[in-house]
């Protein structure tokens, strides 16, 4: 009596073995999915927790690995259980074969064999598959519920061991250490995105007015404009010969980017054709005068210009088309540290070096109300988005509400220590870097309910709530003193963290 041929269930050439091995695939699928759903739970976790240092993550990831080890003996055990039922299935089947079946194959006997194999595995794959779903629940439970006690660690520990590296000097921005728990945050991080293109210290960063472009500059003079895509690419540099002093989008179709640089002029460069169009000369004086900030009207069509006279509280605020380069309006005053335009560009908020506001009306040529805001220099201002208020930020470390209204002080928040400069970075025992703000240093959210501000190694969000300002959130971490902050919003949110390595982060906010 010829013997039975045995069912191969690796052979492609079977159409029996072609479905045992595709239910085998499927089983196995299924298990890997829940390890790959459990691996990206734990980057969404990692990416939640404020922090970046790795020694924090060493807990989930042993964790991760138990669990991926868990399900790939699930694997493995399936897998052999399933083999082994097939063959037993085969080898079982004592009858002769009758002819015209595959390999001398008794039909009705196959058939009947592979139903009891497919009921087998199905259920093999179903249980398993089961074990796999509630091993993942567990373990997503056991990650995030250890999430709060370790971002609160990760805060403490992480401001420690940066302060403590060689790259930074002890008494850099001896700002008091702040612990936050990610519990507590109103904000998720989604993803970080970075632009290491700079060589050297940032000193001014900002989003288009569409937020879809990024254009800064550093100490050395050198201006990139970039994309805020997954992966930055650059869209032009431009080289000033002198230091940047100011970066400010002349429109909103974010083709039209003002430098200003030391000897008071301002360049304006068209991103679409990568060349230069016009260089104004905004003094004559340019041995003694700087300019200080600028600002573009809601039209694109203006722009102001603010100087100071060095040696001297003196300094101006001057007007200019952008098209002719043609100077419009011109007003000498004391010396002006930032300049804002509002009420559709028929006023200007001045910011003085001692601490007073000033309201200027360009239509009637001059100062309509003036109010003493800080007792230091006023380093940033911010318009609120219905312009009836600004905020602003002085060397004490204050930031500040005032009604335009009345000139009123309607709140004010203290801030972490450092958060105004100067700041302090020492790559090297003996080199010594310091630089003083020269762009923004606090930045608002589109509700004015947050506000972003440097920190020695990162930026801290702060939360305005019953007239107080709370720290909420620490965001992205560097290796040196963040120097320059910027808050775009859309359909999602984006902070723009800048540092004096000259590396810069954006942080997608959920």
């Amino acid at each position: 009596m010829p013997t039975p041929a045995l069912l191969d269930v690796k052979s492609p050439t079977s159409a029996t073995g072609h479905k045992v091995e595709e239910q085998r695939k499927t089983s196995k699928a299924a298990l890997l999915r829940g390890s790959t759903d459990l691996v990206d739970d734990f980057y969404t976790l990692t990416q939640s927790i404020t922090l970046e240092d790795p020694n924090l993550l060493k807990p989930k990831k042993s964790i991760v690995a138990k669990g991926i080890a868990k399900v790939k003996g699930q694997h493995s055990a399936l897998a052999s259980r399933t083999k082994a039922k097939t063959f037993t299935s085969t080898t079982s089947t004592s009858a002769p074969p009758t002819t015209g079946g595959a390999h001398g194959l008794d039909v009705s006997r196959t058939s009947s064999m592979m139903s009891s194999s497919d009921v087998s595995s199905t259920s093999a794959a179903a249980k398993a598959k089961r074990l796999s779903a509630a091993d993942h629940q567990e373990m997503r439970q056991e990650l995030f519920a250890s999430s709060n006690n370790r971002s609160s660690h990760a805060a403490t520990s992480t401001a420690t061991s940066y302060s403590d590296s060689p790259s930074f000097s002890r008494e850099d921005n001896s700002a008091s250490d702040i612990t936050l728990s990610t519990a507590d945050a109103d904000f998720m991080v989604s993803g970080y995105h970075a632009y290491n293109e700079h060589s050297n210290s940032v000193t001014h960063a900002k989003f288009s007015p569409s937020g879809n472009i990024i254009a800064s500059a550093d100490i050395d003079g050198v201006v990139k404009v970039w994309t805020k895509t997954a992966i930055p690419s650059t869209i032009a540099t431009v080289i000033s010969k002198n230091h940047v002093l100011s970066l400010e989008f002349a429109d909103k179709s974010d083709n039209l980017l003002l430098i200003g640089s030391k000897p008071g002029s301002v360049k304006t460069f068209e991103l679409t054709t990568k060349r230069s169009l016009r260089e104004i000369l905004i003094t004559e004086e340019v041995s003694n005068t700087k300019l200080s900030d600028m600002s573009v009207d809601e039209f694109g069509s203006s722009f102001a210009c603010s100087t100071l006279v060095n040696g001297t509280t003196s300094g101006s605020i001057s007007t200019w088309d952008i098209e002719s380069g043609e100077k419009e309006f011109a007003h000498e005053d004391e010396a002006i540290q930032s300049v804002q335009y509002f009420d559709n560009g028929n006023r200007l908020l001045l910011g003085c070096v001692n601490g007073t506001l000033k309201i200027l009306d360009i239509r009637e040529g001059k100062i309509t109300r003036v109010w003493k805001a800080h007792s230091g220099k006023i380093y940033c201002m911010q318009l609120s988005h219905d312009y009836q208020s600004c905020y602003t930020m002085d060397s004490d470390n204050i930031v500040s509400q005032w009604s335009l209204v009345s000139g009123r002080l309607v709140q004010s928040f203290p801030v972490h220590d450092g958060a105004a400069g100067p700041y302090v970075f020492s790559p090297t025992p003996n080199h010594r870097q310091i630089q003083t703000p020269k762009d923004k240093i606090f930045s608002l959210n589109a509700t004015n309910t947050h506000f972003l501000t440097c920190h020695k190694n990162s930026a801290i969000i702060y939360k305005i709530i019953d007239g107080e300002a709370k720290a909420n959130m620490v965001l992205g971490v560097h290796r040196a003193p963040v120097v320059s902050v910027d808050w775009a919003y859309g359909e999602t949110d984006t902070c723009l963290t800048a540092d004096m390595l000259g590396h810069i982060k954006l942080s997608t906010l959920l």
